[in-house]
């Protein structure tokens, strides 16, 4: 039992060792007592005497694979070095990015003192490129909108008539400017809510799919654990300033890569500006987007400004390049433009991305315990990729954890372990790694006759 390659790939083999290293009928001979207890058991008619050997062959099984597989770090080829990066002249306007073109080795990382935290993740794997203060508690502001929608969209119906009540009308800040009684659909009010920033529009789709601001808030919150965000907790809808509203930059990016998944949100946070309707009533204002970037860094496509007294100013940004999408925080900046723009330049910019698996991949087969099949494919939930800076000449490894064996029954794509990219020995990417099959139970006697034929056929193999 061990691991071998198989089309390029880590393979998980079957053991293949004779339990006699002789041929047959030299083999058959030597081993002909136990054969014939074998066949003895085989054909004893009480399923009771199948039963207590099929636990044999079990526990027989079980001691086969008790020991857990190594952990295997797997080079892949070896890539010219080169040469370090050197620093890039400051971008103090979002305009300048928009001429991302300057070559690698002038790309550095941003100073980190414009902003109180900060961070850059591969959007698709969640590496992270860049971090400051990743950690730091810190009140969202209006990027809390992130997760409203994300909410609202989830759990509400986008066609339902929202009719504003005086408490949404009545919330100050950045609005939609709704009145009591306006009559507007859950979908406009989202628009309303993420492209103009509107506080009011926030706290209509709150009540309206929560029954209530706290109703909606525990909504929130049990998404934001769900999703990940475990440093985090939201009192409100809009992200206006209380005590017990606050989140990190990490957690924003789990939310902001959750909510890039979610076709309208994608198609609303990429919009420069839009126009908003209302049914009572009937009348539509046009607005421009909060997210100036959108007009200035052409590959930006996306997300969420947000600014408070307590909390600054802040921007969680989304840009893609050549296929690639890469999301940065940036909280309390003081220029959360250039500062944002000049994290995505060095995101793709200073780094190489280092392809390893593609999503549906097979990476390995681990054995199966009493199901109808022996061995189990496992695929990679999607692509797996790792970044390294184009100053370093590392190489990533692979790592794959996976349980010895698996019991019988197993669905079509439960999860079976992980497989993660190392870079420096240290976890940089990983992703899920899936049963690629249903697998069904067998019944006692079954079991035991399929252990039987493989016995035998490991006996008799010439």
């Amino acid at each position: 039992m061990g691991w071998g390659k198989q089309f390029g790939r880590l393979q998980w083999n079957a053991p293949g060792t004779r339990f006699f290293p002789f041929t047959f009928p030299s083999a058959f001979l030597l081993t002909l007592p136990l054969n014939l207890l074998l066949l003895i058991m085989v054909i004893a008619p009480s399923l009771a005497v199948a039963g207590v050997f099929q636990g044999a062959v079990a526990q027989a099984e079980t001691a086969a694979f008790a020991a857990p597989p190594p952990s295997v770090a797997v080079p892949l080829p070896a890539a010219a070095s080169l040469a370090a990066p050197l620093p890039s002249p400051p971008l103090s306007e979002p305009t300048l990015a928009a001429s991302a073109t300057s070559s690698a080795s002038r790309i550095s990382p941003p100073s980190p003192g414009v902003s109180s935290a900060a961070i850059l993740v591969n959007a698709e794997t969640g590496q992270v490129l860049y971090e400051y203060n990743p950690h730091r508690k810190r009140p969202p502001a209006s990027t809390t909108k992130i997760l409203t929608a994300i909410v609202a969209m989830e759990k509400g119906r986008l066609k339902d008539e929202v009719k504003v009540s005086p408490r949404a009308a009545a919330v100050t800040g950045a609005n939609l400017n709704i009145n009591p009684g306006d009559l507007l659909t859950l979908e406009q009010l989202i628009w309303g809510t993420l492209i103009v920033s509107g506080n009011d529009a926030a706290t209509a789709v709150a009540e309206h799919v929560g029954g209530s601001v706290e109703g909606f808030a525990s909504l929130m919150n049990g998404k934001a654990a769900e999703i990940g965000a475990l440093s985090s907790n939201f009192a409100n809808p809009h992200g206006q300033s209380h005590p017990a509203h606050f989140t990190t930059a990490y957690d924003l990016t789990l939310l902001a890569r959750y909510a890039m998944e979610i076709p309208l949100f994608r198609k609303i946070v990429d919009s420069p500006g839009a126009v908003i309707s209302w049914i009572k009533p009937a009348k539509q204002t046009a607005r421009n987007n909060t997210n100036a970037l959108l007009r200035t860094y052409s590959e930006v496509d996306g997300i969420k400004t947000g600014t408070t007294p307590s909390a600054g100013k802040c921007l969680v940004s989304s840009a893609t390049r050549d296929g690639r999408r890469l999301i940065a925080v940036v909280l309390n900046s003081s220029d959360r433009w250039g500062q944002s723009a000049r994290l995505l330049n060095y995101g793709f910019e200073a780094f190489r991305y280092e392809p390893l698996a593609a999503g549906g991949e097979q990476v390995a087969t681990i054995p199966v315990q009493r199901g109808d099949l022996d061995y189990l494919p496992v695929v990679t939930e999607g692509r797996l990729e790792a970044a390294i800076e184009r100053s370093r000449g590392v190489r990533p490894t692979l790592e794959l954890s996976l349980p010895p064996l698996i019991q019988a029954p197993v669905k079509k794509g439960d999860r079976i372990g992980e497989m993660v990219a190392l870079v420096d020995g240290l976890p940089a990417a990983g992703v899920p790694l899936l049963a690629a099959m249903d697998v069904g139970t067998t019944s006692p006697l079954e079991s035991v006759l399929r252990g039987l034929r493989r016995w035998l056929g490991f006996l008799l193999k010439p």
